[in-house]
């Protein structure tokens, strides 16, 4: 490390004899001479491509290598090519999964994060959600599209998309308890409580029994939805962009609720906004800000006062009205926190994925340990957001065939549920449910 202090101290000095480098280079050059730390290959790509990029911003006329390539699709080639293993997510086991749940029991953790973790490990575990759409951001689930049928055992998940209209948006069913005792309708029901969503039991016309018998189910929903603020054409920067966003950040002071007029919220709500309005690799159904969740009553309200708040600011500095006028937007199902207080900001992808292989790592390595393997025989496996999904599959597909499933159905109960296009037997982001609910819930319910 004596080598990686002197590089620091002398990118500090400004040495003018130091290679071109950034951070990226850096943290490399870190990881190299760091001790029993190997760099992967991704790590080699993502730094040379961060070098070139840099001479570029140098040299405008220098060709830089890989400008618009997938760093992942470089390494597994790359790594092809020199005869090197390609290193692939470990696929949970339902062990670990058990374990991680039975480690969030007696987490010190706050009950929002508790029941959001849980959450969120089973929407990839039995789901076969991604770390994106457990946020909902752009797609995926939000609090609105869940409901569980109380009567009848199952949970349903629409997938919203976006700015696309939702009238024929996809849908996961999950058997409320599995055959392993995983209990989804129990972890959505301490979830919302948690984190305030109103809870609203109905009775409805039961789809799977012949209309003319009109029977009925309850079903539970949730009333939450959220002040929903776009942001597309405000630059922050600029002397219109500054202004709005200084005009939003007074309006958030004042908000009606003191769940938003709390200073680590407004902070932590301006920074996402000035994010939002800075970055250039993200599109215009992403460049929005959640102002504040609650049921949809109150949300008409605060809808009604933000714009208020801002109409002058926004005519003043030339902003069309419509434009960036809040109105009632979805409210995800899991969010980020400030510290002890809530947000209705979507959980971010990282915050997804870090939380995931906390839990699933360390319940891993409560069971090798439970198991009497001397710790420095003991292995880290690499998990990462969707090995949940790729366990699931693999789980759902065995314990399936023992139960006794003709294999055909098998194969289209596995591609509908999990996502998986039959023509070309790689992921689909999107689809369109086809199954009628009893035949959709056969997956899970043996898991």
């Amino acid at each position: 490390m004596r080598e990686a202090r002197n590089w620091s101290a002398a990118m500090k000095m400004g040495d003018p004899d130091l290679p071109l480098m950034n951070k990226a280079t850096f943290k490399l050059m870190l990881l190299t001479t760091a001790k029993d730390r190997v760099p992967t290959m991704k790590n080699h790509i993502t730094a040379m491509r961060a070098l070139e990029q840099e001479r570029v911003r140098v040299n405008p006329s220098y060709v830089c290598w890989a400008e618009d390539d997938d760093i992942s699709a470089l390494s597994s080639s790359l790594a092809k090519k020199l005869g090197k293993p390609v290193e692939r997510a470990e696929p949970l086991t339902v062990e670990v999964a058990k374990e991680a749940i039975e480690q969030l029991k007696v987490s010190k953790s706050t009950p929002a994060i508790r029941t959001r973790r849980l959450l969120n490990s089973l929407l990839n575990y039995l789901a076969g959600m991604r770390g994106g759409e457990s946020g909902g951001e752009k797609r995926g689930v939000t609090a609105g599209g869940v409901s569980i049928g109380v009567s009848e055992g199952w949970c349903k998940f629409k997938m919203h998309r976006g700015t696309k209209t939702d009238e024929d948006a996809p849908h996961i069913y999950v058997s409320s308890v599995t055959a392993s005792g995983f209990d989804m309708a129990a972890a959505l029901m301490s979830h919302f409580e948690a984190w305030g969503m109103h809870m609203v039991t109905s009775t409805v016309l039961n789809p799977e029994a012949p209309s003319e018998l009109g029977l009925t189910e309850e079903v539970m929903t949730v009333d939450h939805v959220a002040v929903h603020l776009p942001l597309v054409g405000v630059v922050s920067g600029t002397p219109a962009g500054d202004a709005y966003l200084g005009a939003l950040q007074a309006a958030l002071r004042e908000f009606p609720s003191e769940a938003v007029r709390r200073v680590p919220v407004v902070e932590y709500l301006m920074k996402k906004a000035r994010s939002k309005c800075t970055k250039t690799d993200i599109t215009p159904d992403s460049r929005y800000l959640n102002v504040a969740v609650g049921r949809e009553g109150e949300v008409l309200g605060w809808v009604a006062w933000l714009n208020a708040k801002l109409t002058t600011s926004m005519l003043g500095l030339g902003f069309p009205a419509a434009a960036v006028q809040a109105r009632v937007g979805l409210a995800p199902l899991l969010a980020n926190t400030v510290g002890k207080y809530l947000t209705g900001v979507p959980l971010e992808y990282d915050t997804s994925n870090s939380d995931l292989k906390m839990m699933w790592r360390g319940a891993h390595a409560t069971l090798q340990a439970r198991a009497g393997i001397p710790v420095e025989e003991q292995v880290t496996l690499k998990f990462v957001s969707h090995s949940g999904r790729r366990g699931g599959c693999t789980r759902a597909r065995r314990v399936a065939q023992l139960a006794g499933i003709d294999p055909g159905q098998l194969k289209e109960y596995v591609y509908n549920h999990f996502r998986w296009s039959p023509e070309e037997g790689e992921m689909q982001e999107l689809y369109t449910d086809h199954l009628p609910r009893s035949e959709a819930l056969k997956i899970t319910q043996f898991m």
